[in-house]
């Protein structure tokens, strides 16, 4: 896994050339995919977090002059909003991998393998 800092870097490192074109297009894909995953997941837990932390102070005589219940429902908003382009970054790699190979692997002659025991003929949104 690693943290976020490594995997941008490792996404950042990927080179496309030579042979095995096809190959480093669809472990580009598989990298950015589980990246956006993870960073959706961690969006929802941070709103809800957020949100609970704001409903948590609502009662505190500090900050009773803020609209807590309004700032918590903006933060968690927007945390919402993030998670929903991390799921779309994640939809969009699996497309990306998907064109790759119906305009370009066609004409190369390159073929998917298709024989290993990792291979499961379908992709997880």
């Amino acid at each position: 896994m690693g943290t976020g800092i490594e995997r941008i870097d490792r996404i950042g490192r990927t080179v496309f050339g030579g042979r095995k074109v096809a190959m480093q297009i669809a472990e580009y894909s598989r990298i950015n995919q589980a990246f956006a995953h993870d960073l959706a997941r961690e969006l929802e837990a941070a709103a809800s977090a957020a949100e609970a932390a704001m409903r948590e102070l609502k009662h505190d005589p500090n900050v009773k002059v803020r609209n807590v219940g309004w700032r918590a429902w903006w933060v968690a908003r927007h945390l919402r909003e993030g998670r929903e382009l991390c799921s779309g970054i994640s939809a969009e790699m699996v497309k990306f991998n998907l064109q790759f190979r119906r305009e370009f692997l066609e004409n190369t002659g390159e073929q998917r393998q298709t024989s290993t025991s990792n291979y499961r003929g379908r992709v997880s949104l």
